[in-house]
């Protein structure tokens, strides 16, 4: 398993984001996780948001398999 977690002004890591959404929907966070077991892959990755002023958080989650 990996995770990771990553903030806007974290010294180390960099968010890159396009002008857009830099001026309108800007990531403020972003965690992600890997987890590998068998022939299975599961990740889950959230990113926060600041979207016209408010604050949102989208969670995108999916388990891969591996076909022979």
């Amino acid at each position: 398993m990996t995770k990771s977690f990553i903030k806007l002004d974290d010294p180390d890591w960099i968010i890159v984001q396009s002008p857009f959404m830099r001026d309108k929907a800007k990531t403020t966070a972003f965690r992600h996780r890997i987890t590998v077991t068998g022939n299975e892959l599961a990740y889950s990755e959230t990113t926060m948001l600041d979207i016209y002023g408010r604050s949102f958080e989208h969670t995108d989650k999916n388990i891969q398999q591996r076909r022979s």
